[in-house]
């Protein structure tokens, strides 16, 4: 309702005073709906409270009947006031302002409503200006939650200096488990020294040695380690630019600890079925892919190395394959249907 006044009031330049005080005036510049006998008092606010760029949400604001609209107009367009743009981004302005439907010119003293209003504009602009932080920190922790969770496996994001931004599930205590970091409060303080070395090249820029991400537009390292049950991971440290800064310097690094999925029991009735394995040949294809070790598999299984070889030989006759790598093509292209 403010506005359709503020539309029908003109300044010299015959624009209306809401296009000045949106588009001309600057932060908190106060217009006075009064002629007064001295200029307008500057609002001193702190530099500190200048507004960041972000775009607030809209609320919609109640409907009025038309005879409540008129009654409003007339009111507001016959008092004294002061209005004053406090809060301005790219997009908008926030215009605060105080009007006086039942005083009169001659009730108010100058002097004193500048003041008043003055004290107004500080506290609503600390207000405005813890506000919008609060909402700018809620947003980029969702956007950094919806990054770590965007990848499978434990993830997580952290800055050149070891701060923790965001992390998946259980993450931090698998990495510590690994004894590839220690947590210092909530810091994480890199022990493996290759992964530290990888993280370092990462921050320096430094050309990855293999020529395949030599182009990389988020460039990665990674190191690989064996578990005492002989199963290999992976950790991989990726760049990922900082949404905030545009410096290089500035950016993040998402650590992941890969490993290999899980074979499904299902997996051994298909090789019976497609590849026309026995209820053993098929145990064995697919903890001999889940280990890697054919010392391992006859353990689990109880067998003896000799009887695994006379299985393993069938196995490759039957599914055409002629190393082990290539069996555990098989066993993962099968699992992939789970």
């Amino acid at each position: 309702m403010i506005s359709d006044v503020l539309r029908q009031i003109k300044t010299e330049g015959g624009r209306t005073v809401l296009h000045f005080l949106l588009n001309e005036a600057s932060l908190f510049y106060p217009y006075c709906k009064l002629q007064l006998e001295q200029p307008p008092v500057h609002l001193e606010v702190p530099q500190d409270l200048a507004p960041p760029l972000y775009q607030g949400r809209r609320e919609q604001r109640p409907i009025l009947e038309e005879p409540q609209r008129q009654q409003l107009s007339e009111s507001l367009r016959g008092s004294p006031g002061v209005l004053a743009p406090i809060w301005r981004t790219e997009t908008s302005t926030i215009l605060f302002g105080c009007v006086f439907t039942r005083h009169t010119p001659d009730m108010i003293d100058p002097a004193t409503s500048a003041e008043t209003f003055q004290r107004l504009v500080r506290a609503i602009t600390l207000g405005l200006s813890n506000y919008f932080q609060q909402e700018t920190l809620r947003i980029d922790k969702q956007v950094l939650i919806a990054l770590v969770s965007a990848v499978d496996g434990p993830a997580v994001l952290i800055t050149a200096e070891g701060d923790t931004l965001a992390h998946t599930t259980g993450a931090v205590d698998v990495l510590v488990a690994h004894d590839i970091v220690e947590r210092h409060g909530s810091k994480l303080v890199l022990k493996n020294k290759q992964v530290e070395d990888c993280l370092q090249a990462l921050i320096s820029g430094a050309p990855p040695t293999h020529a395949p991400n030599a182009n990389s537009v988020q460039p990665s390292r990674s190191v690989y380690f064996t578990e005492p049950d002989s199963v290999l991971k992976r950790v991989s440290i990726r760049k990922v630019p900082n949404p905030r800064s545009g410096r290089a310097g500035d950016a993040w690094y998402l650590l992941r600890v890969s490993a290999p999925e899980e074979i499904p029991e299902e997996v051994e009735r298909l090789l019976q079925k497609h590849h026309d394995l026995s209820h053993s040949e098929a145990r064995l294809a697919r903890y001999l892919t889940l280990t890697g070790s054919m010392n391992d598999t006859v353990d689990r299984l109880g067998i003896t190395r000799n009887t695994a070889k006379t299985h393993l030989r069938r196995i490759y006759e039957k599914t055409g394959v002629h190393t082990q790598l290539e069996l555990a093509g098989v066993v993962y292209r099968l699992s992939g249907l789970f």
